[in-house]
């Protein structure tokens, strides 16, 4: 069934069902989707709290909320779609990547909306169709990045992607992600990577290809790991910033004292993150 596209309703549902028992061997307690009528054009499809065990025997848990369009000219057979969602369920070989990304990406808004500071993520870019995008979002792009900020002080606006990488890529699709940063209007792309290796590697090929090899700073993990947001950049044109300072230098929270092994612990939950912005389709109630 195409992410985007229409579907009977029943069909739809089954669908969902279906995949979400592919991953039941994996989950603590079995769940199973709740269907929500909310008006005649608009109905919710979630699954929460559900709690997979990897391989690692780490608890991961993961909330599913879906907005489903409805659409009922066809008289006992209505059509849905997935309009957006806040989450998504992730197979165990990616759940390292995401749950790094996310944390990168979350950091210190985990605490607290940032005021300057705004953030799209990459389970947003997957879940919303780009016409429904911020409009400070790149609208045309061969593939996502991990999610991306926008940070306006003074007036003035700096769009910002997070690109987290632990393994290496082909040569090719570093030329590809050259490419379309050299043109989509993205200021500064922060890269988040397992090693120094990997970094020189990506960098030596993007410089290379792309007329603006300036744009793309290296961060390593494992200083994220200890630093958080205050880890600094080791490669490019920003060498020396932290990534709290790229992102503003807000007043906040002492960054010391919240390391990336703290926003990577699943078993904590925060009570004041922000959540994802739900966007209103014209169509829906």
């Amino acid at each position: 069934m195409p992410k985007h596209g229409w579907n009977s309703l029943q069909n739809y549902l089954n669908v969902h069902e279906k995949t979400l028992r592919r991953h039941e061997q994996y989950m603590e307690t079995v769940r199973t989707y709740r269907h929500e009528k909310i008006t005649d054009l608009h109905h919710t499809l979630t699954c929460t709290e559900i709690i997979f065990i990897t391989d690692r025997n780490t608890r991961v848990r993961v909330d599913i909320e879906k907005d489903i369009e409805i659409d009922p000219r066809i008289p006992h057979r209505p059509r849905a779609k997935t309009f957006s969602y806040k989450y998504s369920a992730n197979i165990p070989a990616h759940w390292g990547h995401d749950l790094i990304a996310s944390a990168v990406h979350l950091g210190e808004e985990l605490f607290g909306e940032i005021v300057g500071l705004e953030s799209f993520s990459e389970q947003e870019l997957r879940s919303v169709e780009p016409k429904y995008y911020p409009s400070w979002i790149p609208q045309y792009q061969t593939r996502r990045p991990d999610g991306y900020w926008r940070v306006t002080q003074n007036g003035a606006s700096q769009v910002i992607a997070l690109e987290v990488e632990t393994t290496r890529k082909r040569k090719s699709d570093y030329e590809t992600i050259a490419r379309q940063y050299d043109t989509d209007g993205v200021d500064i792309i922060l890269w988040v990577v397992s090693r120094p290796s990997l970094a020189k590697a990506i960098h030596s090929r993007i410089e290379y290809i792309d007329r603006k090899p300036f744009k793309h700073n290296f961060v390593l993990l494992d200083a994220f790991y200890e630093k958080g947001w205050t880890a600094p950049v080791f490669l490019g044109e920003q060498s020396g910033k932290s990534i709290r300072e790229l992102l503003g230098n807000f007043p906040g929270t002492a960054s010391n004292l919240v390391p990336g092994e703290f926003l990577l612990d699943t078993r904590k939950k925060a009570d004041i993150s922000k959540p994802p912005q739900i966007y209103q389709h014209p169509q829906v109630c």
